[in-house]
């Protein structure tokens, strides 16, 4: 399968800003079948997408739009872009309230480390001990 990645274009920077979620979005690729004619949701990568952030009967309610034609993969790209946009919200600020207070995030990252070393060199005691080097 393809590969996701930032280097390959292909991925979705859930902490990206709105204009930059709509770029990404919209240039999903889909196949070439025209507007009116009837799609396949089982295959098709933005509605994939869709359903991780779909209820089953929104899920249910595109999947039927896909096959009765006449929609248009813009559309479905534009609720799968309010499905992202609407999930993400919360994270997206508490992200814009961190980047705000670097300080207390440099205070997280300490404590975290310090206590990572504290549980590593316990590991590694219990771990000597087993092989009878203490």
């Amino acid at each position: 399968g393809e590969k996701m990645s930032k280097s390959y274009g292909n991925a979705i920077e859930l902490q990206s800003n709105e204009k930059e979620l709509k770029k990404v979005i919209m240039s999903i690729k889909t196949d070439s079948t025209p507007v009116e004619a009837a799609k396949n949701p089982d295959t098709d990568n933005v509605f994939k997408l869709y359903e991780l952030f779909a209820t089953n009967e929104e899920k249910a309610a595109l999947a039927e739009r896909y096959r009765a034609g006449g929609m248009g993969y813009g559309d479905a790209k534009k609720l799968l872009l309010e499905k992202v946009i609407h999930y993400f919200a919360d994270y997206r600020l508490k992200r814009a309230d961190l980047e705000k207070n670097m300080d207390y995030v440099q205070d997280v990252l300490r404590q975290g480390a310090a206590k990572a070393r504290a549980i590593a060199r316990q590991t590694l005691d219990d771990a000597k001990h087993a092989c009878g080097l203490l």
